[in-house]
């Protein structure tokens, strides 16, 4: 078995919306409850050097919050995030700063996460010497290498985030995550604001570095296609909850999670002739500041029963290496 690089253990976190107000009204004290975005709750996952791991669900699902906490851009409320054997999840800033070197994230939106003000150029060389990797020309050297590697060319450097387009940006985002040489990387959406074109070129360049600097990736996106295209194995995320998760040959020929059936019944069928019977969930995703009882995807479930409205169900093994949370399976289990 590969070895593990990321092992996420009860991750949860939350965001206060609003804190609690004291006013007066009619000589009575009201005192405003103070309210909890439910982010991310209770998800533990294990990411193998070396892999790329797929991670899916609708928007506000908590996919970006998760990855964001695996790398410590934003601290988790509770839980273990260990990398690599060492549990960096409750080390300081200061502690933190040679694992930056080793976690790195490419943005959805390249343009907002660029700076404007700075060439590509010093953007790279400056991230080369913060990080003692080598400074002055040897680093402006190496800029332009690590430019070329990602498609682009040597003359790029004395150009600034506003002259690229669309597609070169996500290029220039991909070379500054791989500048450090990096262990492990998190894509968030890298490719939804690219025309179908550039994603596949843009896909194909992360496959090839991934082989070329042995790469460990956790990607992020809501389209299921490339999802399918660039993932070992696969995590499904509902409301702050991962509900299913396996190789991605299972989940795609066997989903199991009322969810993932619904998601898998919404891919378009390259065949004209062959047809899929559509799955369409009624009703609207619960709202995070309050998620429901028992598992939370029960409002939308074709399969709902009493013990979905109070009891929140486990991850249990359906198949080997195959995990989903759903009473459905217990059901079996007990029979």
């Amino acid at each position: 078995m590969s070895e593990m690089l990321i092992q996420v253990k009860n991750l949860v976190k939350h965001f206060p919306v609003e804190k609690g107000i004291i006013f007066y009204l009619s000589s009575k004290i009201f005192k405003r409850e103070e309210q909890v975005v439910h982010a991310v709750c209770d998800v533990s996952l294990d990411i193998k050097k070396g892999e790329t791991l797929g991670l899916v669900g609708e928007s506000g699902s908590g996919k970006s919050t998760l990855g964001k906490c695996i790398i410590r851009l934003i601290d988790p409320t509770s839980g273990k995030i260990i990398f690599d054997g060492t549990d960096i999840s409750l080390l300081k800033r200061n502690e933190l700063r040679k694992y930056r070197r080793k976690m790195q994230m490419i943005f959805q939106d390249p343009f907002s996460s660029l700076n404007p003000r700075i060439s590509v150029g010093n953007m790279l060389k400056r991230m080369l010497e913060l990080h003692e990797i080598c400074e002055g020309k040897e680093a402006l050297n190496r800029a332009k290498e690590i430019l070329e590697m990602v498609g682009l060319s040597r003359e790029h450097t004395n150009r600034y985030p506003h002259q690229f387009s669309g597609g070169q940006k996500q290029r220039i985002a991909i070379a500054r995550a791989i500048a450090v040489n990096p262990d492990f990387i998190v894509a968030d959406e890298p490719v939804s604001s690219l025309d179908v074109s550039i994603q596949a070129q843009i896909l194909n360049l992360l496959m090839e570095l991934k082989e070329r600097f042995n790469l460990t990736y956790l990607f992020i996106s809501h389209d299921l296609g490339v999802i399918k295209h660039i993932s070992d194995r696969v995590a499904v995320m509902y409301l702050g909850k991962v509900v299913e998760r396996g190789s991605t040959e299972d989940i795609f020929s066997n989903p199991s999670h009322p969810y993932t059936q619904a998601l898998i019944s919404s891919l378009p069928i390259p065949d004209p002739e062959a047809k899929r019977d559509r799955i369409i969930l009624k009703g609207e995703v619960p709202s995070s500041l309050k998620p429901p009882e028992g598992c939370r995807f029960h409002p939308r479930c074709p399969y709902m029963m009493e013990r979905c409205k109070k009891i929140e169900p486990k991850m249990i093994e359906v198949s080997k290496d195959h995990y989903v949370a759903c009473h459905l399976y217990y059901e079996e289990n007990e029979n």
